[in-house]
């Protein structure tokens, strides 16, 4: 019996150890597949990566397109900067001339109220003649200058009629041609046309200029029979 009872408790034992390494197994088992499970979530997680990084890549390439195209648009309005700067420095010579002008004018002027002084009644009928004079030939200018405004822009109307006839003269010369030659002096009137628009904008844009530097010279010799009645 006591044999026996010492089997049972080796197999006890046994089957105890066996239980233990039964269990040993399972977790075993769980961590492999817990392993299994965070290397497939590496996995996802890298693939999410290689599509961020082929996003990033995109945006990459977007954006470089897209300073290639912003650095075009710098030149552009580089050379129109400098365009206008060349402009702005012939007007600024034109007022620095108009000017040294005036300066003459003021010297003169100065040298004139000088001698005036010497004689007060004789300066004061002088500036009376010279103040209507002044208004006279201010008069005079004007309307100088309105009557060449006048024939200057008579002048290009007639100058466009006649290129317009000129144009529509040799439409009814090339229209008697095979059609091919037609469509090339069409496209070329179509050039034709825009390079007179141009040139009617750039007209009127120094027309322009030429009334604002007029109204500036009559403002400055206002202001100096203004100077010289005080």
């Amino acid at each position: 019996e006591e044999e026996e009872e010492e089997e049972e408790e080796e197999e006890e034992e046994e089957e105890e150890e066996e239980e233990e390494e039964e269990e040993e197994e399972e977790e075993e088992e769980e961590e492999e597949e817990e392993e299994e499970e965070e290397e497939e979530e590496e996995e996802e997680e890298e693939e999410e990566e290689e599509e961020e990084e082929e996003e990033e890549e995109e945006e990459e390439e977007e954006e470089e397109e897209e300073e290639e195209e912003e650095k075009e648009e710098e030149e552009k309005e580089e050379e129109e900067k400098e365009e206008e700067e060349e402009e702005e420095k012939e007007e600024e010579e034109e007022e620095e001339e108009e000017e040294e002008e005036e300066e003459e004018e003021e010297e003169e002027e100065e040298e004139e109220e000088e001698e005036e002084k010497e004689e007060e009644e004789e300066e004061e009928e002088e500036e009376e003649e010279e103040e209507e004079e002044e208004e006279e030939e201010e008069e005079e200018e004007e309307e100088e200058e309105k009557e060449e405004e006048e024939e200057e822009e008579e002048e290009e109307e007639e100058e466009e009629k006649e290129e317009e006839e000129e144009e529509e003269e040799e439409e009814e010369e090339e229209e008697e041609e095979e059609e091919e030659e037609e469509e090339e002096e069409e496209e070329e009137e179509k050039e034709e046309e825009e390079e007179d628009d141009e040139e009617e904008e750039e007209e009127e844009e120094e027309e322009e200029e030429e009334e604002e530097e007029e109204e500036e010279e009559e403002n400055v010799s206002h202001e100096l029979i203004l100077n010289l009645r005080q």
